[in-house]
């Protein structure tokens, strides 16, 4: 009986944060706001006024979301290897996964930023 076994880890920044629709936020530790033309226009002028929102808030804790990734395999062989086989599990976790705040007082007038409360744990075996 012939048996081989391999172990792997690796940790990455997940830098994939999105905005609530479905696109990108390549900065999300910068808050910033984007103009946009009124819904009332100017009696005075007949023109469209500018306006730009207040920014999000950015928790003063805010961090990376990081994966980390672990592998485990086994490889053997009966028979003068002819009958092999193998088993691998892989085991992925995001550590500080991004998630809303608290809820903050209505008064304040923004939503609650985000936080890294969350642990995610996914696991897969093969053979």
């Amino acid at each position: 009986m012939e048996y081989f076994t391999g172990v792997s880890y690796g940790e990455i920044g997940n830098q994939v944060v999105l905005f609530s629709n479905g696109s990108q936020n390549y900065y999300p530790y910068i808050p910033s706001s984007t103009p946009s033309n009124s819904s009332w226009i100017n009696s005075g002028t007949n023109i469209l006024n500018v306006t730009v929102p207040a920014p999000p808030l950015v928790s003063a804790n805010f961090t990376w979301e990081r994966v980390e990734t672990s592998n485990l395999g086994l490889d053997f062989g009966f028979l003068n290897n002819r009958l092999t086989g193998s088993a691998d599990i892989f085991i992925r976790k995001t550590l500080g996964m991004l998630a809303a705040g608290s809820e903050l007082p209505t008064i304040l007038g923004a939503a609650a930023p985000l936080q890294n409360p969350l642990i995610c744990l996914t696991t897969r075996p093969t053979s």
